[in-house]
């Protein structure tokens, strides 16, 4: 039975004289004659009737409360409800402590209250439903308040009357729930009350320029009124973001300041850009190639800044996993936020992005589209449908993203930069151009990344020689900066790793057996060995297919030979981490030794270092040394 239930039944009970008479106690001493009643019990009784007239006036004004069809006198009533309510305060007499806790919030809610009627004076404001169904809900706990207040207030033969019916547990169980229900009213009311969802768009700005007037002219008032400037600042927020721009011109990360050999892929997208706008580019290729930079060196291209009026937006997608995260991080480059009910308006970010010509630029895109893929293809194609804006994207692999008419000609993969810029690259961060760097740049097929990472290694060295015997004991796993961060900008393994978790490639068993197969083989496949190498290896799909899926993860390119291969510092990465079994290598060897059975001149100038490389293999690991096939073979190559 609720608190206001048993105050019921009491009430009840006293009107029709049910409460049994008072005990001995009670009495007279000396059992006199109870028809003259001692001065004592005349001030409880008129303590009791204090008692029932304010619970009665605080029902009376509720209910009245109820009625009312306009919302602000409606909150008038309810503060006024809360005046009585807090009249009886002086009396309580049971868990004073506690009362006091509760009355404190109960207070600060009869200050929000009243600030409102104070802040919208004059005004025919709407409340929101949520908030007129807290005020209902907020009436039937001042109801349960004034109830628990009564029991705690009774005097004399009364409180032991009530102690009958509500024993002291269950008075504590009932004012601790009333302090619950208080505070958490008061942890909503303190931000619904405030808050510019009170009133409707037309009277916002009627308040706004209300509130303005007031911080302008008394700063004393803005002082004393915290919760009107939280309205007034949110007010302001809100309209900035509809009715305007955003002023400040976004930023976007530096082009890289070495940067060499790109000049010509450079100037082929800003051609595009400037020639078929609003184009829709995909820069697609290896990790670590250069994607990124590439992207940024074209955002800053003279030409292209003032062809958007530098208005160009770069936005970081690697840690993105979602269309919505997306949205909201383009959002959050645009400075657009969230409502004060943390919904962000999907329709605002496009509306704005489409009020201007700009250019979008989506980092390391395939992070998203592989995990939602159907989600962000339709996040991309709305981004399309915006004729201002010219999109730009970096992705690892070759994969195009449906939903988006790419414009054409397609830019193709981007390969690791010539021999001369990779070592100008060395040269221009290690100040170095030796024997070891040449070798070390020709390691690593000249990627981008993997030649700033060794360069930043011999930085304090008079030659590169240090860092070449390094790589030959410990290839990939050296290739990192000297520092604590765990990043694939600032370690070669940590990027290839990337690229191997493609969820394109690791739902493909077949092609991770392939890739590893390939690992063994630093000259690649042939076209004249596909059909040879597939019926050794045993492989379950078309090994063509399989090499089409290793490739649109950007781990395989086409040499100058036509030979489809691993770069080298994945091969090697691969090699490393991911051995074959010792039945693939068996079937691997006697794949090699079909190729020598041919001795066709082709066929062994392309072969020649794959078979050097396996067969040594076999005799370091498959206990072959004392094949004299083997021998006779590695000696010739």
């Amino acid at each position: 039975m609720s608190a206001h239930d048993l105050s019921s039944v009491e009430h009840a009970q006293v009107a029709s004289g049910a409460i049994s008479p008072p005990n001995a106690a009670d009495q007279p001493a000396g059992g006199g004659s109870t028809g003259a009643r001692p001065a004592s019990s005349k001030v409880a009784g008129r303590n009791k009737d204090a008692i029932y007239s304010n619970v009665k006036t605080i029902f009376e004004l509720l209910k009245d409360a109820g009625e009312m069809a306009k919302d602000i006198p409606y909150i008038k009533a309810i503060a006024g409800v809360i005046a009585q309510i807090l009249k009886m305060r002086e009396e309580v007499v049971a868990l004073d402590a506690k009362w006091g806790d509760v009355m404190t919030n109960i207070e600060a809610i009869h200050k929000l209250l009243e600030d409102v009627q104070r802040d919208v004076d004059g005004a025919d404001v709407d409340l929101s439903q949520d908030l007129k169904a807290r005020l209902k809900g907020f009436e039937s706990m001042l109801m349960d308040v004034a109830t628990a207040l009564e029991c705690c207030i009774a005097r004399s033969g009364v409180v032991n009357r009530v102690r009958k019916t509500i024993h002291r547990h269950d008075l504590q169980n009932m004012v601790d729930k009333c302090a619950e229900d208080i505070n958490n009213a008061l942890k909503y009311f303190n931000t619904a009350l405030i808050s510019a969802n009170l009133v409707t768009a037309k009277q916002n700005n009627m308040l706004l320029n209300k509130n303005t007037s007031i911080l302008e002219g008394n700063s004393m008032i803005l002082n004393q009124n915290t919760s009107t400037l939280n309205a007034v600042h949110e007010i302001i927020s809100s309209e900035s973001i509809t009715s305007k721009p955003i002023s400040l011109k976004p930023c976007i990360p530096a082009k890289p300041h070495i940067f060499l050999g790109r000049d010509d892929v450079v100037q082929g997208i800003v051609n595009t850009i400037l020639e078929k706008s609003p184009a829709r580019i995909a820069i697609m290729g290896p990790g670590g190639i250069g994607k990124t930079s590439i992207a940024l060196a074209v955002l800053h291209h003279p030409s292209v800044k003032a062809f958007f009026d530098g208005v160009c937006y770069f936005v970081p997608c690697e840690a993105i996993g979602s269309a919505d995260a997306l949205m909201m991080k383009i959002a959050e480059i645009l400075g657009i936020t969230a409502d004060k009910d943390r919904v962000l308006d999907e329709n605002k970010v496009m509306a704005y992005l489409g009020s201007q010509k700009a250019a979008l630029c989506l980092d390391n895109f395939e992070t998203p589209w592989e995990i939602s893929t159907s989600g962000v293809e339709m996040m991309l194609s709305k981004l399309a449908s915006l004729s201002e804006i010219t999109i730009l994207v970096t992705m690892r692999g070759t994969s195009y993203p449906l939903g988006i008419s790419w414009t054409k000609p397609p830019l193709g993969p981007i390969a690791p930069v010539d021999e001369e810029a990779a070592l100008q690259i060395f040269e221009a961060i290690s100040n170095i151009r030796d024997e070891y760097s040449k070798k070390l740049i020709l390691a690593v097929d000249c990627i981008p990344l993997a030649v700033v990472l060794l360069a930043s290694l011999a930085i304090d060295d008079n030659n590169a020689s240090m860092v070449w015997r390094d790589w030959e004991a410990e290839h990939t796993s050296m290739v990192k900066r000297d520092t604590n961060e765990d990043h694939r900008l600032s370690s070669l393994d940590v990027s290839i790793k990337l690229s191997l978790e493609s969820s394109r490639l690791k739902g493909n068993a077949e092609a991770q057996r392939l890739l590893t197969f390939l690992s063994m083989m630093p000259a690649g496949v042939s076209l004249h060995t596909i059909e040879k190498l597939e019926t050794h290896l045993k492989l379950k799909k078309p090994l063509d297919s399989l090499c089409k899926v290793i490739a649109r993860c950007g781990l395989m390119c086409s040499d100058e030979y036509g030979q489809l291969k691993l770069l080298s510092p994945i091969r090697l990465y691969i090699e490393k981490n991911q051995r074959l079994a010792a039945a693939d290598i068996q079937s691997l060897k006697d794949y090699i030794l079909s190729l020598i059975d041919i001795i066709h001149p082709t066929i062994m100038f392309e072969q020649a270092g794959n078979i050097k490389f396996v067969l040594q293999y076999c005799l370091e690991n498959l206990g072959d040394k004392n094949d004299t096939l083997i021998f006779k073979t590695i000696a010739t190559m």
